[in-house]
């Protein structure tokens, strides 16, 4: 055998030690197959480089050279998978050119194809090794793709020297490839890079991944059973190479091994299928690279009576670092939400929550719809307003109208993620389904109907006279009793009481106010102290009067017999009240019961309390509590289910919007500490106050609704990013990252000229800062990482697979830094798992050299430029990292890393400086937007105030810094240097950066707008602003003199 060593030739010894002796043939580049000869100009230079001369190529060498002897010849197959590599490549939006906007990560962009161009300029057998990579990284997690890799290359060496022991013949490059030494690190950046391609190509090949999941999910397939995870890889990577080889050379499959549909997906050829069932059903991919002839023919489950599809399982020895050798199953085909599934998963989890059924979907979508189309339909302030405090109802509303307003192929799939977060996603939202109203409860025709009056009494009183229609109690058997309380510094008055009857009745006073004749309702207003309560209680008549009920003023007399001075008369009531004092009605005091004025009977609450219930006999109650709605209304509101006849009145214009407003708001969780403090909300709306607390959300559903708003957003904001469906099964409430409700203010209201009346000011989750921001993505992606935001004070970017999230900050300018917005960019470092980008603790700076030539300082002549057109940011990674423990199991590869990464500023080839740019501090920095001269009280920069003369009248000299040498050795501090960088964000944002670190940010100001300014003002201004700092760390050990201009 030509090449091959037999162990006969020659002593072990000598024979090992000439393999060693061999050059590093690691280094070797070979031309790269013709049908990836697009992939290497396609790749960053960085990338490329690594691909062909790094570590990467070593291992690609390496591993080729191990497993040589197991390659199938597969020319065929590696011939398509390079045309549909280059294909992918083409795709818009898959591998994006690093730009100058992308800043110090240009060099990270676009698609990471580095093991495959590695693989390509390897050799034939390095292909085919890749595409093992792949097909493990679609199988598995990082840490047990890289675990069963470091078993393979183990187990191949041990197979290998078995071999030269028993004398066998072996190739002498697999000897070779033995005595190499591939560190589990190499293996694991192997695998990330391969990983972060299958990224990729999830954006490129939707449509066919998803028909593939789904067929998937339907078919009965196994993988190879062998003694050893050893064995069971190899054979099937062997199995699923020549099963697509045949395929190529059109030769129909029947497929039984699950390796091969793997190896579909992982590859991306998808060849046409037959799934045989009940009737045969013909899957067309149609896809290009595969021969016409080439189908394959998969039995269906149902058919063959066998169990769901089997996953994939090893027995792994190097997962942990102790114990036992560990059993693993592959992972079930996972599942990318984009922001919008997302909000139609938490959609369908909440209809779950509800108990509707799945035939009620629609339905719920245009009930949710209507509810947030009704707020501020006529009224642009209040659509401002909605989107801003209620965010988590505007969130439902958005996947209610993707699910309304979507194509017919579109609204089929938008159900079935619909009907899929319904059936599993409820733990998402906490699980608890408990006294949780569906339709929030706006679906009772008892909540509706109370919500068509303009105040809360009103609302009140239409609400409980409903529940006494009902119930069907006598007019003299019931009353209804309303507090309106009076406020003063010291205490709470409840004047005046508003008692009215239950049923219309033609019993009424002569000296009635009322304008008809026949039935009608009664009201009285009670107070003690007329003058106290004279506007409220004239325009509260003239309302009752408004609404055609009769209405009776009366002052409360304290003698024994308890009657009510009218008052022109003395009118009693009928058998109302008893001794209870005003001063004893007060809220929460659970003052449920009155004796009958000169009767023995008692009345009883059967909803509320002096505040705001309804009264009944209490020889009356049992039988009313015998009825069936009084069971249904005491025990469960969602008895009274009716979104048709809702949606009726809404499409109707009856519903009441500041009552929708603060409804919606009182059932949103438990109560701020606001509205119960004195005099506030309790107070004023009693009823909407004991109607929220039967309806509202409970805690882990209302902040979860709260925390998916804001993850949405945060996603939306970041960019066209997806996230782990993982996540639904695991609540989302408790996260780490979750901002917290904002400390209640002094008053639960604010003011809304759009709504009338008291208006709440609902719930609203504090803005997440940047380190809640970086463990929300870091959740949402991984679907299972959990890092404290507490340790990630000095991220700057988050990378994982084939995703950059970047602290915005770093990407634009100074004066427009956002500090909780993150960037998504599509890239990777080549690092595996999650990795926290965080700055060296002390970047460096070059030191000013002695070359009294480069320093000029000249006076500076008015002029705008950019002078650092040659100025630029990269990227580069230090070897300092350090691993999270996010994980029990004691894995020896860890989910999340700290990596140092350092961002370099350099002027054509020459460094300047390290930065970092989270310690600048953006809100404290001094950004002058004016251009209007004051000191020429014209509209333009005063003409007179050339450099020169503003220097004179300033006692100081404007002077240029034209290169980066003249900003590190600063002019004098009876200077003032003007920084000319005008419009290049990158310059600007380093000259910021470097004066923070040499302690000098408390005297630099950045010019805002584009225009000329004037050198005069300019200073002025600068005092003017750094005083109106509400506060400024600066100023507390440094002086406020402006030293440094950035233009």
């Amino acid at each position: 055998m030509a090449g091959s060593i037999k162990a006969s030739a020659f002593s072990n010894e000598t024979t090992l030690a000439l393999a060693n002796a061999q050059f590093d043939f690691s280094l070797v580049k070979v031309e790269a197959h013709p049908d990836f000869a697009l992939v290497g100009p396609a790749l960053t230079r960085k990338r490329r480089s690594e691909a062909e001369d790094g570590p990467q190529h070593k291992t690609a060498r390496r591993l080729a050279t191990l497993f040589e002897q197991l390659v199938p010849s597969t020319p065929k197959l590696i011939s398509a998978y390079g045309k549909r590599v280059s294909e992918i490549l083409n795709t818009p939006g898959v591998n994006p050119e690093g730009k100058n906007h992308h800043g110090p990560f240009k060099d990270y962009i676009g698609a990471d194809g580095t093991a495959i161009w590695a693989a390509a300029t390897s050799g034939t057998h390095a292909l085919g090794i890749y595409l093992l990579a792949a097909l493990l990284a679609q199988a598995w997690d990082f840490k047990t793709a890289t675990s069963i890799w470091v078993e393979l290359v183990e187990a191949r060496k041990n197979q290998i020297f078995k071999a030269f022991e028993c004398h066998e013949t072996i190739s002498q490059s697999s000897l070779l490839g033995a005595q190499q030494e591939i560190s589990r690190d190499d293996l694991s950046a192997w695998d990330a890079s391969a990983r972060a391609w299958l990224h990729c190509t999830e954006t490129a090949k939707r449509r066919e991944r998803t028909q593939h999941m789904l067929i998937s999910k339907n078919i009965s397939s196994t993988f190879t059973t062998a003694q050893t995870s050893y064995e069971s890889v190899i054979c099937s990577w062997q199995s699923a190479m020549n099963g697509l080889e045949d395929l190529f050379n059109e030769r129909p499959q029947m497929l039984t091994d699950a390796a091969m549909m793997l190896a579909f997906k992982a590859w991306n050829l998808y060849p046409d299928m037959i799934v045989l069932g009940k009737e045969a059903k013909n899957v067309q991919f149609k896809d290009t690279l595969i021969p016409p002839n080439a189908i394959v023919t998969l039995g269906s489950m149902r058919d063959l009576g066998a169990a769901p599809p089997s996953r994939w399982s090893l027995t792994l020895s190097h997962l942990r670092y102790y114990g036992r050798p560990k059993a693993v199953l592959s992972e079930s085909d996972p599942t990318r939400l984009s922001a919008d599934a997302l909000r139609l998963t938490a959609f369908g989890a909440l209809l779950g929550c509800w108990g509707l059924p799945s035939s009620d979907i629609t339905v719920a979508a245009n009930f949710i719809n209507e509810i947030w189309t009704y707020i501020g339909k006529t009224q642009a302030e209040l659509e401002m307003l909605k989107s801003r405090y209620l965010g988590w109802l505007g969130n439902l509303a958005a996947a209610a109208r993707l699910l309304l307003l979507a194509p017919e192929d579109l609204r089929k799939e938008y159900l079935q993620i619909v009907y899929w977060g319904q059936r599993r996603a409820m733990p998402l939202l906490g699980g608890d389904t408990t006294n949780v109203s569906p339709y929030f409860g706006l679906s009772s025709e008892l909540v509706l109907c109370s919500l068509t009056k303009s105040s809360d009494a009103d609302c009140a009183i239409a609400y409980l006279r409903e529940i006494a229609a009902r119930v069907g109690v006598d007019g003299y058997q019931a009353f209804i009793i309303y507090t309106h309380y009076d406020f003063n510094r010291t205490s709470v008055l409840p004047q005046p009481l508003e008692i009215a009857t239950t049923v219309p009745s033609s019993n009424r006073a002569q000296n009635a106010t009322f304008q008809s004749g026949g039935n009608g309702h009664t009201r009285w207003l009670i107070f003690r102290d007329y003058l106290s309560v004279m506007p409220t209680l004239e325009l509260r008549q003239k309302k009752i009067e408004e609404e055609n009920e009769a209405v009776y003023c009366s002052k409360l007399v304290t003698e024994r017999h308890h009657g009510w001075e009218g008052k022109n008369t003395c009118i009693p009531l009928p058998s109302v009240f008893h001794s209870c004092g005003l001063q004893d009605l007060q809220p929460d005091r659970k003052n449920t019961s009155f004796a009958l004025c000169g009767c023995a009977e008692d009345f009883q609450a059967i909803f509320g309390n002096v505040s705001c219930g309804l009264f009944v006999e209490k020889a009356s109650i049992r039988r009313l509590q015998a009825t069936q709605f009084f069971q249904k209304w005491k025990h469960d509101f969602r008895g009274f289910v009716n979104p048709a006849r809702a949606l009726a009145r809404f499409q109707a214009q009856e519903i009441f919007e500041t009552q929708l407003w603060n409804f919606l708001c009182l059932i949103d969780g438990e109560f701020p500490l606001s509205y119960h403090t004195y005099g506030r909300v309790e107070y004023d709306m009693p009823f909407q106050i004991v109607i929220a607390k039967k309806l509202r959300h409970g805690n882990p559903l209302s902040t979860s609704l709260h925390t998916l708003a804001m993850a949405c957003s945060i996603l939306e904001s970041a960019g066209d990013v997806t996230v782990s469906a993982r996540i639904i099964s695991s609540p989302i409430h408790n996260a780490l990252w979750i901002p917290a409700y904002p400390r209640s203010g002094p008053s639960p209201y604010f003011e809304c000229s759009a709504l009338q009346g008291p208006t709440i000011r609902p719930k609203v989750l504090t803005k997440p800062c940047l380190k809640k921001v970086f463990s929300c993505l870091a959740y949402l992606e991984s679907g299972s990482i959990v890092v404290a935001p507490s340790s990630l004070e000095h991220v700057f970017a988050l990378c994982l697979e084939n995703s950059i999230y970047v602290a915005a900050r770093l990407l634009g300018d100074p004066t427009m830094a956002e500090n909780h917005r993150v960037c998504h960019l599509v890239g990777n470092i080549g690092k595996p798992g999650v990795s926290f980008l965080v700055a060296p603790n002390q970047p460096e700076i070059r030191d000013t050299g002695f070359d009294y030539r480069v320093v000029n300082h000249s006076l500076y002549d008015g002029r705008q430029e950019d002078n650092f057109k040659s100025t630029s940011l990269h990227l580069s990674l230090t070897s300092w990292s350090f691993p999270l423990n996010t994980d029990s199991d004691r894995h020896i590869d860890k989910d999340a890393h700290f990596v140092e990464a350092v961002v370099k500023v350099y002027e054509g080839s020459e460094w300047v400086a390290d930065l970092n740019i989270m310690e600048v501090p953006f809100n404290e920095l001094v950004v002058l937007k004016e251009t209007i001269c004051r000191c020429s009280s014209g509209s333009t920069v005063c003409p007179k105030r050339t450099s020169l003369q503003a220097g004179l009248d300033a006692g100081k000299d404007f002077v240029s810094l034209d290169c980066w040498e003249e900003l590190l050795d600063p002019p004098l501090q009876t200077s003032i240097g003007i920084f000319r960088a005008h419009g290049n964000w990158a310059a600007r944002l380093a000259a910021v950066s470097v004066l923070t670190q040499q302690g000098k940010a408390h005297s630099i100001s950045l010019l805002k707008n584009g225009g000329p300014f004037c050198l005069q003002c300019m200073e002025a201004r600068y005092v003017e602003a750094r005083s109106r700092k509400a506060y400024n760390k600066f100023q507390v050990q440094e002086s406020a003199n402006l030293l440094i201009c950035i233009d």
